[in-house]
């Protein structure tokens, strides 16, 4: 081996110069060393110096323009100017030839040393050091590497005291060729690091780091396999070094240190594809290092995706400790966990903020490129494959989060907001000009009155001149507004509020086999493999998350979509991830630059499966719905498309309710103080004053796999801009309600386990003559819906029982909610124009095969007013009551030529119903004679008549499959047969009941009269044969004589308006008889 080390220096200009003088005592000697174009050359040949002082030629491992030593006693000062250093294998190697000569008399000068007794003075002098115009030249082994340009830095020793400053520093990306021209930083423009100005400060214990002025980065893939060769050649040489010797010394003291770092502006650009780029921005931050702790603190903090501001983050603050005090408070209260202390991450955040741009694709952007890279830098980095998950590995840190506001918005279509803003200044211009009118009358007024004469014409000119005032005005303000930006309007927003989050782990769940053993005790009910399973991601915590608010709102509506108020969850979270077969992996991409070579990486379809058990704990809950919102709720599902992305899976996407089988699993257990449904019967987003309110209250629910349980006081009210607001429509107090859902599908409905998506590139052979669907097994063809409702007495209040109150107008509210609910939704969206063309998702509604109904109460109670005056009504009250039917769905083709989706149809398959007890009375307000004839006069007492009683009414239908397939085509419709027995029927007709039963039918057919007489059919009498085109009925008739959503044909109209009532024909009569 040749040990040779062809190294050349030169200087073109040396000077030195000694002086020794006495002061006192004592000889002080001053040494200066000054020389130019000072230089180290690892070149072999002629090859000469740098003969440019902006120049680098390669092979020079240090150059200096000017060096001036001066050695003091107690004192020693460097100045260099245009320094360069050259970083390279060659010279590592270099070194370590030296080093092996040196260690062959290392004996004989050690000892020689030792003999001598030389003090070592340099710990005792002070070392000042200032350089200006340094390039640092960083070559890995693979010809690529960094250059760093600093335009001046100073460095101070004294004692244990060291001082730094580094000012106008860059860092660029370096192949090396012939030469390099050395310039100043502020004129390289493509860099991929740049520091105005850093301090660096050390005394034992404390170091102290501080950038002043902006840093910021530019990081590529190229750039990170830079480094990781350039550290890959630094550990070789370290090992060669140490190879038989000491190592060499560390920047790190074995001592105690903490380190201080403070930033004033942090950018960092990362490169994730060609189009894809993500800045980490960060403002006033502060790190703080010490052993085993660690704490980060970050003013404000952003996440810019492609020149999108999509993350927002105030008051930022990490910490990771070894214990903490609120966890452990925490872990004392969960009987489950074996350990009662450990270590812990902390993450304080202010305000948290996503938001979402119309039109961006962040999918693309974070699930298919930053996660692909990361995916990438894991392969790189991982060297020795996955670390098993074992029982005796490190257990990891508990979690525990702070927000005080989480926001996350979906952004309107500006067009949309531009539209919504040109109506408003169109509504309020036109207020305007109102108020201008009115000014304009009441001035001539006064001019009139005051004696001055105007003439007509000169009244119409200033008529004249304010509309065209007017006009000019408004094209003013329109001009105005559509200047400026048009403001960003959510179009779904989804605030929480204080936020807490504790994430707890513990030896118990933790490893492969307890955290299986974990997530198979929460989810008993799917079937688990033979061969058990492999998972990419498992991980099992005791979980506990607590907020003040939470909420989902759509656009600017005044009734909020969620809203929930002091929410508490308590319980087992854990996360699975399977290891996906190899049709179930998809190749990315990673785009490097030369000299390197694009990578290529595998991607898993498989999704993170969540298994749960929670008790929750709600103070309120309000949940509102109407089709007034679903075209806004459309337009937030193709938004959340680009947020979150499809499958690329080529099967049908599944509908929400099998994801939600798919994904998610476990039990949930809800306590709720409250909880709102509200159904809007409105066709105005902005109305809040026709709603149906359902309520439940002091509720429980038990959400485990496809059942639901219910138990609480219900309740539903009306909710109108009338007097019959606040009308509460239905009381059942301690009401019990199962709904229990079987989905029927080709396989086993419980078996997740088994569904393996499949990536576009892999379809199997069989499938490519029927359209591939990998959940197949898994997907629901039909759900069987089974609800039980039931009542029992409470011991505390026997008297509390089911009540019902109806009247005549909140009957005819039902049938206007009816129409309003079972109205189609229009498309949204969709189409070539929008650039989709995507099957629809079945609806829920269409899904059910059949419903099955059963319902016991203990007592119940009907009241029926046929006005709010009270003024006449019936009450029934009946003992025991039990209910049990079975309604099916039928979807019926559409056979008359156009392109429509099959039609709905439910019918009765059975129905029983028994019914002890039942008593009913007339009801009626008092009258006094001294009320006035024509007036009604409210809250008047009440006259109670007794009118009918049963001990108890059987009622049974059944219809046969083929029987209800007559009556959907209209064949046969008088198959269905009816049961009614009826036991210890008793009935009292008197004068006053006969009165009070006549007034109530007279009044339900007056009723219908005007119903019909205002409907739009009864203009149909009224056209001729010039305009035969009919108007669109508002309403359906539900007679199965005329058909399902026919309209009322107008010999019907005819016939009703021409009978007479009751009452009419008892007056005819009475006279008769006079």
């Amino acid at each position: 081996m040749d040990n040779s080390v062809p190294l050349r220096l030169g200087a073109i200009q040396a000077k030195y110069f000694m002086k020794k003088y006495c002061e006192g005592y004592t000889w002080t000697t001053v040494q200066d060393l000054e020389t130019k174009t000072f230089w180290v050359s690892l070149n072999n040949g002629s090859a000469s110096h740098p003969t440019d002082k902006d120049q680098h030629v390669w092979g020079t491992i240090l150059s200096m323009g000017v060096l001036i030593l001066k050695v003091e006693p107690k004192k020693l000062d460097i100045l260099v100017d245009r320094l360069q250093v050259e970083l390279t294998p060659k010279l590592g190697m270099a070194i370590l030839k030296i080093k092996n000569f040196v260690e062959s008399l290392r004996n004989e000068i050690g000892v020689a040393r030792r003999n001598s007794g030389l003090p070592d003075l340099l710990p005792t002098r002070s070392v000042v050091l200032a350089c200006a115009n340094t390039n640092v030249f960083i070559v890995s082994s693979k010809e690529v590497g960094f250059v760093f340009r600093i335009d001046s830095w100073a460095a101070e020793r004294l004692n244990e005291k060291f001082v730094c400053t580094i000012e106008n520093c860059k860092a660029s990306n370096l192949q090396p060729s012939k030469s390099y021209v050395c310039l100043p930083s502020a004129e390289i423009v493509s860099c991929c690091l740049s520091m105005e100005k850093m301090s660096y400060q050390s005394k034992l214990p404390l170091v102290t780091v501080g950038f002043n002025g902006p840093l910021s980065g530019h990081w590529t893939t190229s750039t990170h396999l830079t480094i990781i060769r350039i550290l890959e050649d630094a550990k070789q040489f370290k090992t060669s070094w140490s190879n038989g010797s000491s190592a060499p010394p560390t920047l790190l003291s074995a001592q105690k240190k903490t380190v201080e770092i403070s930033l004033e502006n942090l950018k960092i650009s990362c490169v994730l594809s060609k189009e894809n780029i993500l800045d980490i921005i960060a403002g006033s931050s502060q790190l703080t290092i010490s052993k085993n702790k660690m704490r980060i603190n970050v003013s404000a903090g952003e996440l810019v995706f492609d020149d999108q501001r999509i993350l927002t983050v105030r008051e930022l603050s990490f910490a990771r400790t070894d214990r903490d005090e609120q966890l452990n408070v925490e872990r004392e209260g969960c009987e489950r966990l074996q350990l009662r202390s450990n270590k812990a991450t902390i993450v304080d955040i202010g305000t948290f903020r996503l938001y979402f741009p119309h039109g961006y694709n962040f999918a693309d952007s974070f699930s298919e490129h930053l996660m692909g890279v990361s995916k990438w830098l894991r392969k790189v980095h991982r060297t020795n494959g996955n670390q098993p998950f074992m029982a005796e590995s490190e257990l990891p840190r508990d979690l525990r989060i702070k927000v005080g506001c989480f926001s996350m918005e979906l952004a309107d279509d500006p067009f949309e907001v531009m539209l919504r803003a040109n109506y408003e200044l169109l509504e309020d211009e036109y207020k305007e000009s109102l108020k201008r009118k009115k000014a304009l009358d009441g001035k001539i007024e006064e001019l009139k009155k005051a004696g001055q004469c105007l003439a007509p014409a000169k009244i119409e000119e200033l008529y004249r001149n304010l509309s065209q005032k007017t006009a000019e005005i408004y094209i003013l303000r329109h001009r105005q507004m559509y200047g400026t930006t048009p403001p960003s309007v959510a179009l779904f927003q989804w605030l929480v509020k204080d936020v807490e989050i504790f994430a707890m782990a513990d030896p118990s769940m933790h490893g492969k086999e307890r955290a299986i053993s974990a997530i198979r005790k929460i989810d008993s009910d799917s079937p688990w493999p033979d061969d058990g399973i492999e998972f990419n991601t498992l991980w099992c915590r005791e979980v506990r998350f607590g907020c003040s608010s939470w909420r989902y709102q759509l656009r600017d509506f005044p009734q909020p979509l969620v809203d929930i108020k002091k929410l508490v969850i308590i319980g087992r979270l854990a996360g699975a991830e399977m290891e996906a077969a190899p049709r179930a992996k998809r190749t990315y991409k990673v785009h490097i630059e030369e000299p390197w070579e694009s990578d290529v990486v595998e991607r898993s379809l498989c999704g993170l499966k969540y298994y749960h058990d929670f008790n929750c704990m709600f103070e309120y809950f309000s949940l509102a719905y109407g089709p007034c919102w679903e075209p806004v709720i459309a337009q937030c599902n193709l938004a959340i498309e680009r947020v979150n992305r499809p499958s690329k899976d080529p099967s049908p996407s599944l509908p929400f309710w099998d994801k939600s089988r798919l994904l998610f699993h476990g039990r949930i257990t809800s306590s709720i103080r409250q909880m709102t449904i509200l159904l809007h019967t409105s066709l105005d987003p902005y109305n809040t004053t026709e709603e149906m309110e359902v309520t439940w209250v002091d509720l429980l629910m038990d959400w485990t796999n496809c059942n639901f349980l219910f138990k609480g006081d219900f309740n539903i009210f009306v909710r109108t801009a009338s007097k019959y607001d606040d009308c509460r429509l239905l009381q059942m107090p301690n009401l019990k309600m199962t709904i229990a859902l079987q989905w029927l599908c080709l396989g086993d409905p419980n078996d997740h386990h088994s569904v393996m998506p499949c990536a576009p590139d892999k379809v199997p052979e069989y499938s490519m003559n029927q359209d591939h669907d990998s959940y197949r097994a898994f997907r629901s063809q039909n759900v069987i819906m089974v609800v039980s409702m039931e009542t029992k007495m409470k011991s505390r209040q026997p008297d509390l029982r089911p009540i019902t109150l109806l009247y005549g107008s909140t009957l005819k509210w039902f049938e206007n909610l009816k129409y309003i609910l079972t109205g189609v939704s229009r498309p949204i969206r969709r189409g070539r124009i929008f650039n989709n063309l995507r099957k629809r998702k079945p609806n829920l509604s269409r899904h059910y095969k059949s419903i099955r109904l059963s319902l016991s109460l203990h007592r119940y109670d009907i009241c029926y007013w046929m006005s709010y005056s009270m003024q006449r009504g019936v009450e029934l009250r009946c003992g025991a009551l039990t209910l049990s039917s079975e309604h099916n769905l039928l979807l019926v083709p559409c056979e008359d030529g156009l392109r429509r989706r099959p039609r709905a149809e439910w019918f009765i398959s059975y129905m029983n119903c028994d019914l002890n007890d039942c008593e009913v009375y007339l009801q009626a307000a008092l009258k006094d004679e001294e009320d006035p004839p024509l007036k009604i006069v409210v809250n008047k007492p009440i006259e109670k008549q007794y009118f009918l009683s049963v001990s108890r009414v059987s009622y049974g239908r059944e219809v046969s499959v083929s029987s209800a397939v007559s009556y959907i085509s209209g064949v046969g419709r008088n198959l269905p047969t009816h049961r009614l027995v009826v036991h210890d029927m008793k009935s009292a007709w008197t004068k006053s009941n006969r009165e009070m039963v006549f007034a109530l039918y007279d009044s339900l057919i007056k009723a219908k009269m005007l119903k019909e007489n205002l409907s739009p059919d009864v203009l149909n009498v009224f056209r001729t044969e010039s305009n035969p085109s009919p108007l669109k009925p508002r309403g359906r008739n539900m007679d199965p004589s005329h058909g399902l959503g026919s309209p009322i044909p107008a010999t019907t109209i005819g016939a009703s308006i021409t009978t007479p009532s009751p009452i009419t024909r008892l007056q005819s009569d009475m006279l008769l008889e006079c």
